[in-house]
């Protein structure tokens, strides 16, 4: 049988989308062979003439308006959406996880001490509309934390959505006008990385400091746009490689009359890639900022709160009073938690087994470790790799624990 033709109808110009086509193509290595026909023209209003002449088995698209999914739908073959602008009857959508995006760059900024957080989008673009929802959400969840953050208020003076329209001067000019408005230091979330790249230039161009002053988190991590920024970003990546692997999967499945699909998956993000645009710790005691410094430089190397004591010349009684009034926590704590955060690094990025793992994270045993994470993230280390997985282009082999 003549291997299936599949169109792949995307605007390529971004890492976004070639991420997804590198699932994509992936999959179809390990399960195809399929062929492929790629339709890179921007789907605002009409799909590709050529689309219905050369006939397709299979559509993977972004689709962007009602009128262009009515025309997939029409074209009578499985068709898998990775967008979820619009819902299209009969047709399921596979998209990153907005909530799960959100939770990791607001704990990547709690984390650093900041206690502001305010929020940069778009306006009426449906994606940053979610992002800022979750924004909201999950700063009324944890108010106990911050002192200042975005509401879902149209004059929140913690929120700018910008009209994507408008001349790109009066943006910039715009955006650096609102950061000096806001309470400093501050973590600003930003609804993707290009709107991130704006805002640092923005504050250079207003002399505000990155990230001293404000500590910047995009979405996307698009490496041309984090790494030519005039401070290198951090971003959250959303996993695309992932999105577009499991999208080709619930095609596969739909050619080969498998059970039907949930109309809507959602994929996790692969988690925040940090650059110097948060490279700060924002606490007002600089005697705390020292401290919790050499908790993050030293937690994973045997570090415990004696020896914290016997090296900095404190006490433990005040070590303990600092880290209660200022992190919100004890040593002990903060020492466990970035050895959960290096464990789950770990688990996601290498082929480790548990007990190597455990030893580079800092803990004595593996069992001790897989109860911690247990205790800390709902999941066994096992569990949260398996649905953290990401299959490599090509069948590369994944990194080693070190």
């Amino acid at each position: 049988m003549a291997p299936p033709r599949i169109a792949l109808i995307a605007d390529t110009r971004g890492s976004y989308v070639r991420g997804l086509i590198e699932g994509i193509t992936a999959y179809g290595r390990d399960f195809g062979p399929w062929s492929y026909s790629l339709h890179a023209e921007p789907l605002d209003t009409e799909i590709p003439r050529r689309l219905r002449a050369e006939g397709v088995d299979g559509v993977l698209a972004r689709v962007h308006s009602p009128r262009v999914g009515r025309a997939l739908a029409g074209l009578r073959v499985p068709v898998v959406d990775m967008l979820e602008e619009v819902p299209i009857r009969g047709v399921p959508q596979i998209v990153v996880d907005d909530r799960e995006v959100v939770r990791l760059a607001l704990d990547h900024l709690l984390e650093r001490g900041l206690r502001a957080v305010a929020f940069l989008g778009l306006r009426s673009v449906r994606y940053s509309d979610v992002r800022r929802r979750h924004l909201v959400e999950q700063c009324r969840a944890r108010a106990r934390d911050l002192e200042a953050a975005a509401t879902g208020g149209r004059a929140c003076p913690l929120t700018l959505l910008i009209d994507e329209r408008a001349a790109t001067q009066p943006h910039e000019t715009a955006i650096g006008a609102w950061i000096e408005t806001l309470p400093r230091p501050i973590g600003l979330v930003c609804c993707n990385d290009v709107w991130a790249g704006k805002a640092v230039a923005a504050c250079r161009d207003r002399g505000i400091d990155v990230p001293d002053q404000v500590a910047l988190v995009g979405v996307d991590d698009d490496p041309l746009v984090c790494q030519v920024s005039a401070t290198p970003l951090t971003s959250v990546d959303p996993n695309t490689f992932q999105i577009g692997y499991q999208a080709a999967r619930l095609l596969h499945g739909m050619l080969t009359g498998g059970p039907a699909p949930p109309p809507l998956t959602y994929v996790a993000p692969a988690g925040v890639v940090t650059r110097r645009s948060t490279d700060v710790l924002a606490f007002p005691d600089r005697e705390v900022a020292r401290l919790v410094r050499h908790v993050r430089d030293n937690a994973c190397a045997g570090l415990t709160v004696g020896r914290m004591v016997r090296s900095l010349g404190v006490s433990r009684r005040t070590l303990e009073r600092l880290f209660a009034r200022h992190v919100g926590h004890s040593p002990s704590d903060e020492i466990r938690h970035v050895r959960l955060m290096r464990v789950r690094q770990l688990l996601g990025d290498t082929d480790a087994g548990l007990d190597t793992i455990s030893r580079v994270a800092g803990f004595a045993y593996a069992e001790s470790m897989r109860r911690a994470f247990k205790a800390e993230f709902g999941m066994s280390p096992k569990a949260y790799r398996l649905r953290q997985r990401r299959p490599r282009p090509g069948g590369s082999p994944r990194r080693s624990a070190r």
